[in-house]
């Protein structure tokens, strides 16, 4: 039996709007999946735009899952996320990408992540 790998999109966008409110990935978008897919036996990659740490938002303590994932090994390695250019999503069995407002950005100005989209698709 083979472990199966989802390829995490995050964003790179940090802020949004006209009044530069700071955005990025919604924290529980990240930190649930992962606790699932985790659980389950399949390995999460993360990569980005950009590469690097991504901003994220809606952190929430007082959820355990939340709370979890950032005392994790896997937010570290979110923070290495890999540039999406470096990537071939058909590397992966899923590709996966969490909400909130930045990943919204990159879905509708990013041809970068349409393209991997696309080619997951």
């Amino acid at each position: 039996m083979s472990i199966k790998h989802v390829l995490f999109i995050v964003t790179n966008t940090h802020e949004i709007g006209p009044h530069k409110r700071p955005t990025g990935y919604f924290f529980p978008e990240i930190a649930h999946p992962v606790e699932v897919f985790e659980r389950h036996g399949v390995a999460v990659e993360y990569c980005s735009p950009l590469g690097g740490a991504p901003s994220d938002d809606g952190y929430d303590e007082s959820d355990p899952a939340q709370a979890a994932y950032r005392k994790g090994k896997s937010i570290r390695r979110l923070a290495r996320s890999r540039r999406l250019a470096e990537v071939d999503v058909l590397d992966y069995d899923a590709v996966f990408v969490p909400g909130g407002l930045g990943p919204m950005a990159d879905l509708a100005t990013d041809p970068e992540v349409k393209q991997a989209l696309a080619r997951a698709h």
